[in-house]
């Protein structure tokens, strides 16, 4: 009725396509991508149907400069998140939304309604999108992940490498299959996986840190010093690798930002002190665990386990698979 088009995001996307009922995938919120250019536009309809900012006038302003949506809530607690973009300005790590635009499916699902949502290839982005910024601690993205490549007739493996050099993710994408690969024998092309790996040193330190154990245990999400680091190796290439370590050390509290605050010289030192020396800690811990049984099965994130097949470049496993 806001003559506004929109792009279903994340779980409201892959409930009425991947998955083969809708209650099989849970939804928090509804994500919607609007242009950014409408975004008063959409809250201000929103806002006619009982939704209210979950924030006051000030911090949505400096979550229109800093952040990448506004978050609204309705009376009986449902809650709808408007992006303009899919990351924070100022990350290594970015999805444009015009790249998103550009290639977007629409799907009728059984009630009839018409809906926008992603390619399949940048669905799988935005869930590598969400394992950045939830510290790798959700095992059902790496269902959605799963479901979305078995799901997807002629998946265009060509398509999802480019965008992932294109937009800084090629690392964070790496790690994301090959967990899908190692938790759930999800089928990825060698080629394709060859051609998204990290560096070997980078390989070395984000095995290491046990990617694995960090999804089941949800390590990353409480530790602030080990998900900073483990980005770190994620990032691409060792200028931007410095120049992210450089921004980690300078970041500032949203809660500061929000305020028109900024950090004291004496509080920007501890930060410094803090962050550097915890970070050495999680990587000297990392290091010395390979003294340990379970240290040298970390090492061997990057191979395949036990049982779980080769895939083949069409998606399929060879002949004497048991799969």
């Amino acid at each position: 009725t806001a003559g506004v088009r929109a792009i279903a995001l994340k779980g409201a996307a892959l409930r009425f396509t991947v998955y083969g009922q809708s209650v099989e995938r849970a939804v928090e919120d509804l994500d919607l991508l609007v242009r950014e250019a409408e975004v008063d536009r959409v809250v201000e309809v929103l806002a006619g149907e009982g939704y209210v900012p979950f924030h006051s006038r000030k911090v949505l302003e400096a979550y229109r400069r800093h952040h990448f949506h506004v978050i609204l809530r309705s009376g009986d607690g449902h809650t709808s998140e408007i992006h303009w973009a899919l990351a924070r300005p100022g990350r290594p790590f970015r999805l444009a939304p015009d790249e998103v635009w550009d290639e977007t499916v629409e799907i009728a699902p059984v009630d009839g309604v018409s809906m926008w949502i992603p390619s399949p290839h940048h669905l799988v982005l935005q869930i590598v999108l969400q394992n950045l910024q939830e510290g790798f601690s959700r095992l059902y993205r790496t269902v959605d992940i799963d479901r979305i490549l078995s799901d997807a007739a002629g998946f265009d493996w060509s398509a999802l490498v480019r965008a992932a050099r294109s937009q800084d993710l090629q690392s964070a994408t790496a790690v994301s299959l090959q967990l899908s690969r190692r938790l759930l024998g999800t089928a990825v092309p060698e080629s394709a996986a060859r051609k998204l790996n990290p560096s070997r040193a980078a390989r070395f330190h984000l095995a290491i840190m046990g990617p694995e154990e960090c999804l089941m245990r949800q390590t990353l999400c409480g530790t602030y010093s080990a998900a900073r680091l483990f980005d770190l190796w994620l990032v691409e290439r060792f200028g931007k690798r410095m120049r992210e370590l450089s921004r980690q050390l300078g970041e500032i509290p949203f809660a500061v930002v929000a305020r028109g605050g900024r950090l004291g010289a004496g509080e920007s030192l501890s930060r410094l002190v803090k962050l550097g020396a915890t970070q050495l800690l999680a990587y000297a811990a990392a290091v010395g665990s390979l003294a340990a049984r379970s240290g040298r099965t970390r090492s061997r994130f990057w191979s395949f386990k036990d049982g779980v097949p080769e895939a083949r470049i069409d998606g399929t496993y060879p002949p004497t698979s048991s799969r």
